[in-house]
């Protein structure tokens, strides 16, 4: 145990005071960019080193500096760009013209605060300024500023000709921070020795958007300390050695226990408790669940120094890994080395999964990294376990603790001396030189008069008098243009990808829970609390005042005007000599803060061994960010899911000493390791090239698995265009269809709808996003769940214009919606999935296809549906674009084709449920009127008796209320004035009492009379003043019984105010008539049977209708005139003439609850507040006719040849 300890205590030691032997070459090199890298020129191409992926390597040196060189050049490559583009700008005299823009981010009047003495490090707090923005920043959606982002800072006078300070961001808290004026972010110098100790000292800061250095920042260090070490699995990397080979701990005992593979493991036989694994697959038969290529995969796995298993969508690649730790778990007792196995994927949502799946197996795991969102795991973070765990002693943490508070308290000394409550020290400035012998004495002159207040300063507040001001720097705060005042920054896609892969999770974004996850620590503010003030409003003063600070030796002998500035004048070189004393505190406490964290790495590993922990799991950015940690805990097998989406660097960097085996587990025909550089990513640098991939082109053995669990067998013939051995599970041949569909489970709509380029330069296809959003409307009212159906798309701009469609949409209010791009989706899955294309020629434009024509993401597109794929785009342009997207999509058209999935000419078939007519949309108006069945009318009785006039509607009867008259007489004697669908209610005096009697016997009198007011009934008419709409004012005028207009005007408001004062809720919009209805019709009776048929018409329509029409220019309602009308505007009313649904609190037993609307001649939709309860007057005004297509079914579509 000792020596293990000693072991373990060495790793970390040389990981966190890393000195690499060789200093003049690669493997020396800085963990951050240097100012000369940045402040460079681009690096010609000749001198990167070629990266190939098809041949075998002359040493692991070659592949380490090969890998090193390229992946630092991307992590660099965006912020010298930046910056070369911002230096070339000022240099030619448009820096007043410079702006953000697709590739950086400029913040000015950057000035240093205070400094954050954290823990772990110290932390900077600077303020800044966003005026170079074109938009306001959103910073509680934006991803500027993202911890981890490597920053470039100069001097505003400089301005990056020769001086470059690198700094990454620590956190950017939203509280107290973003949300100041100017903002607030932390930051970590990349040197102690940047550290800048001035708050006057003007600062000009660039960010870059491509790149992101965090990302490849502890990959690169890793390297390096690879080149350091040895693994038994360098042999690999070279590309020389391909051969299948035991780890020694195998190849020593082959002896394994499968027992857990059986479904019944009691009936385990002493042959599987103890099977040869290196003898071949285990033949179980149906004791499992595993079929025979996941029993191979397992072998493979357990058996191999490098395990390599390839898992095509919905074949069980997680299940499969989850199986082999079982019996990895089970045979670890075997061990002299029992180390933690480590597991990674890609993502935190990934490694949750997978981690989720090893505590289901029995496993006592661990999670390194706190970017978790799962409450299971977060319950296994080594600070949860810490804390549950008994506390081991830790002399030699509270001894550094100790120095640390003594470091900060020193630092809070020499800052007090300059920016303290008290004027400058004289002893401070005579020691750091700022002023003689005979100055300092000069103001010790004990025969002045002084006060408390002198006293309180010190010795200069004396001499200045009344010169002392409070030292507020005026900062110029952010001015925006008043004509972007609303218009907000959009993240670019880049940044999006930042996000979605997960590389690095925004924290601390305006969330409740976020004081919890800020970085806390001693905080010392840097700024002046008292000043001089100036002599003048010019320069000048300050050349002279430094010149009368070294001619003059009695400081009272200075004129008094002049004092001001020459106190300034002995602020800043104070500052400027004390700078020196606090970088030299600032890189102790930097020391201190490495002794600490290898201190708490080294209990960690203690924590680990304690607590008998069987798994560690981590992300693959984090093998390397944790690589001390990692190695300290002497691992044996390193697992690796999605490993064919992980950068080479990530893995190679991760081969510690103590590793046997390596499991990767991925599939290189989906999605590929990232660059953002792109021409980095291609031939001859390869960065986009997984390990997996590059060992399977090398010819390295791997299995296969061939069997899907996931999609109908449909889906899978069309994925068998790149998986032709792909076979399906039973499970998968009894799927359920999709609802309304008639089991056309999958479909290829073909279009011509051009696509454009909006602000972001990201495509969007605006008809496209339409149809998307009505199919998916279409399948809700079907039955289908809204959480069952995912829309893809390959653009951010298209998910962004679908998801706002589907807010918008009436049939769909109060639904969440998961609408991703394809790259943020591998390794999900759903019943329905709808994918949008979006590209297709602008007329006479030649075809272009942009990264549609990426086989790797096609496949993750067509891959992801369980019952129903549907896929949206143009054919022609798939085909005719270029060659390569020719073969990926000719393919996948093939693929549904061959089973009959395609009808250009005809569009998208629909099936109704209820009589089973199919019904063909091709263009967008092929929606109107369409309540999700045929054209039909519905004619069921309702349970209350009356047939139902409703076009054929897949909704039941019970959430679509009954628009005929109530036929109800009530306790009045009256007969009800409302629909029977509507709560009971008479405008007569008797009905109105019986109201007030009935509610007061549960409320007080004053509220049942308020309440039976707002019942009460008034015609109110609103004289139209302009043409103009409803935002003008408008006079109102209250009306008798009978309908005339009494004389006195109420006070005038605006239209929609008047509307919600009424007790309306604005929640939909409508047509209210049209020109072919009759123009002074009053009752049901004046409308023929034939409008009453074609338009739907209902006594309180028709009612409606005479009070509204145009030809009177007024609107007549019936509102509550007693109802307050100091409620604030919700809505916009676009066209007078409404139509409002005054909201009734009152319900009557077995009455279904009502939606209150409003209806508007602009807009064709209806919205509810209630998505599962639509009245039938509603639904009845939303249908029109659908045109029935011709039944001629077309020819068969034509394959593509390839």
């Amino acid at each position: 145990m000792a020596n293990s300890l000693q072991l373990a205590s060495k790793t970390i030691q040389n990981h966190v005071w890393f000195d690499s032997r060789r200093q003049n070459t690669w493997a020396g090199l800085p963990e951050l960019p240097t100012s000369e890298e940045i402040l460079g020129n681009q690096i010609s191409l000749d001198s990167l080193p070629h990266n190939p992926v098809d041949k075998a390597r002359i040493s692991k040196e070659e592949v380490l500096e090969a890998t090193y060189r390229i992946l630092r050049e991307e992590g660099k490559e965006g912020l010298r760009f930046s910056v070369a583009s911002y230096r070339n700008a000022v240099r030619a005299g448009r820096e007043q013209d410079i702006r953000d823009d697709d590739c950086t981010f400029i913040y000015t009047d950057v000035y240093v605060k205070s400094y954050l003495f954290a823990s772990l490090i110290p932390i900077v707090r600077l303020s800044f300024s966003t005026k170079k923005a074109t938009c306001r920043v959103q910073w509680q959606q934006s991803t500027r500023l993202t911890p981890g982002m490597v920053l470039a800072i100069s001097t505003a006078e400089d301005r990056f000709e020769t001086i470059c300070k690198i700094a990454t961001v620590a956190q950017r808290p939203f509280k107290d921070g973003l949300d100041q004026n100017p903002p607030v972010v932390d930051l970590v110098w990349g040197n102690p020795e940047d550290a800048v100790f001035d708050p006057n000292l003007e600062l000009i800061m660039i960010e870059a958007r491509t790149g992101f250095f965090e990302g490849v920042r502890h990959a690169l260090v890793g390297l390096q300390h690879a080149a350091e070490t040895e693994s038994p699995l360098d042999k690999y990397l070279i590309g020389r050695y391909s051969k299948d080979t035991a780890p020694s701990f195998v190849h020593e005992n082959p002896s394994t226990d499968l027992s857990s593979l059986l479904i019944e493991p009691l009936s385990s036989t002493p042959e599987l408790c103890n099977y040869d694994i290196l003898s071949g697959v285990p033949r179980l038969g149906n004791r499992t669940v595993l079929h025979d290529s996941q029993l191979e995969a397992l072998q493979r796995i357990l058996a191999n120094e490098l395990a390599i298993v390839q898992g095509p969508p919905g074949t069980g690649k997680t299940f499969t890994t989850i199986a082999a730790i079982k019996v990895m778990l089970s045979s670890r007792a075997k061990l002299e080395n029992k180390g933690p196995i480590i597991v990674s994927a890609q993502t935190n949502h990934a490694l949750d999964q997978l981690l989720s799946h090893c505590i289901e197996a029995g496993a006592n795991i661990m999670r390194i990294g706190g970017q978790t969102e799962s409450p299971e795991i977060a319950q296994h973070t080594i600070y949860e376990i810490r804390q549950r765990a008994k506390r081991a002693r830790d002399p030699k943490g509270r001894s550094l603790q100790a120095r640390r508070n003594k470091i900060i308290e020193a630092i809070q000394i020499l800052v007090n001396s300059v920016f303290g409550d008290r004027l400058v020290d004289p002893e401070a400035a005579l020691e750091a030189g700022v002023l003689t012998q005979e100055q300092c004495e000069s103001l010790r002159d004990d025969s002045m008069e002084t006060t408390d207040d002198h006293k309180a300063r010190g010795p200069f507040s004396l001499w200045l008098g009344e010169l002392v001001i409070e030292a507020r720097t005026l900062r110029a705060a952010q001015i925006y243009d008043d004509n972007v005042d609303f218009i907000f920054e959009d993240s670019s896609p880049l940044d999006e990808h930042r996000l979605n892969n997960n590389r690095v999770d925004p924290a601390n974004i305006a969330e409740e829970d976020e004081d919890k996850d800020r970085i806390q620590g001693t905080e010392v503010t840097i700024q002046h609390v008292w000043t001089g003030r100036n002599p003048s409003s010019s320069r000048a003063w300050r050349k002279r005042a430094e010149r009368m600070l070294n001619e003059v030796d009695d400081l009272f002998e200075v004129e008094p005007q002049m004092r001001g500035g020459l106190y300034q004048v002995i602020q800043s070189k104070l500052v400027r000599a004390l700078s020196r004393r606090f970088t030299d505190l600032l890189k102790d406490y930097t020391r201190v803060c490495r002794e600490i964290k290898a201190n708490r790495w080294l209990l960690n590993s203690q924590l680990v061994f304690r607590e008998g922990i069987d798994i560690v799991g981590c992300t693959t950015t984090g093998l390397t960010k944790f690589r001390g940690l990692l190695a300290a805990l002497m691992p044996t097998i390193l697992v690796i899911e999605e490993a064919a989406e992980t950068r080479e660097a990530n893995i190679t960097s991760a081969l510690y000493p103590s590793l046997q085996q390596l499991v990767l587990i991925g599939d290189h025909q989906q999605l590929a390791p990232r660059c953002d550089v792109r021409w980095l990513g291609e031939e001859p640098f390869n960065l986009n090239v997984s390990l997996f991939e590059r060992m399977v082109n090398l010819g390295m053995p791997y299995t296969t698995l061939d069997r899907q669990r996931r999609m109908r067998p449909q889906l899978r013939a069309i994925l068998n265009q790149f998986y032709p051995n792909l076979t399906d599970h039973p499970v998968v041949l009894k799927l359920a269809g999709v609802p309304g569909m008639g089991g056309q489970n999958f479909w290829f709509f073909d279009h011509a709808w051009p696509d454009k380029t909006n602000t972001e330069n990201s495509k969007m296809n605006e008809q496209e996003a339409d149809m998307v959003v009505q199919f998916y409307a279409y399948l809700v009212a079907n039955g289908a769940s809204h959480e069952k159906i995912t829309i893809l798309t390959y653009y951010n701009g298209q998910r962004k214009l679908v998801l706002g469609k589907l807010k918008k949409h009436p049939l769909l209010a109060g639904y969440t919606f998961r609408v991703h791009t394809i790259d943020s989706y591998q390794g999900e899955e759903n019943d329905i999935v709808l994918l949008s294309l979006v590209r297709s020629p602008q007329p006479g434009a030649e075809p272009a296809v942009g990264f549609l024509a990426d086989q790797r993401r096609a496949i993750v597109a067509i891959s992801r549906a369980r019952l129903g794929f549907y896929l949206f785009g143009n054919l022609i342009n798939l085909i005719t674009s270029n060659e390569e997207s020719r073969q990926v999509w000719g393919r996948i058209w093939n693929g549904f084709t061959l089973q009959s999935a395609a009808k250009r000419s005809l569009g998208l078939p629909l099936v109704c449920r209820n009589h089973n007519e199919q019904i063909w949309i091709k263009e967008l108006r092929d929606w109107e009127g369409s309540a999700g069945g045929c054209n039909r009318r519905c004619g069921e009785v309702r349970d209350c008796g009356h047939r139902c006039m409703l076009k054929c509607h897949p909704l039941d009867h019970s959430q679509l209320g009954c628009s005929e008259a109530c036929p109800r007489r009530l306790p009045c004697g009256h007969g009800c004035q409302k629909l029977c669908s509507q709560v009971c209610y008479c405008d007569c005096s008797e009905f109105a009492e019986l109201a007030v009697a009935k509610a007061c016997k549960t409320v007080p009198a004053d509220r049942a009379i308020q309440k039976a007011r707002t019942s009460a009934i008034a015609w109110v008419a609103i004289e139209e003043t302009t043409a103009t709409g409803p935002n003008e004012e408008s006079s109102a005028y209250t009306h008798g019984e009978d309908g005339a207009r009494s004389t006195k005007p109420r006070e005038s408001m605006r239209f929609e105010e008047m509307l919600i004062a009424a007790g309306a809720k604005p929640c939909s919009i409508l047509p209210a008539t049209t020109n072919t209805l009759p123009k002074h019709a009053r009752r049901l009776s004046d409308f023929s049977p034939s409008q009453r048929e074609n338009q739907n018409i209902t006594e309180m329509q028709a009612d409606y209708i005479a009070g509204v029409h145009k030809r009177d220019n007024v609107v007549r309602r019936k509102m509550d005139v007693e109802k307050q009308r100091s409620v604030p505007k919700k809505t916009t009313i676009v066209d007078r003439f409404c139509k409002v649904r005054l909201v009734d609190d009152r319900r009557t037993t077995g009455a279904p609850h009502q939606i209150q609307t409003i209806f508007d001649g602009e807009d064709d939709q209806l919205t509810t507040s209630d998505p599962n309860l639509l009245s039938a007057t509603d639904l009845r005004l939303t249908m029109g006719t659908l045109k029935p297509k011709s039944s001629r079914e077309p020819a068969e579509e034509p394959l593509i040849e390839l």
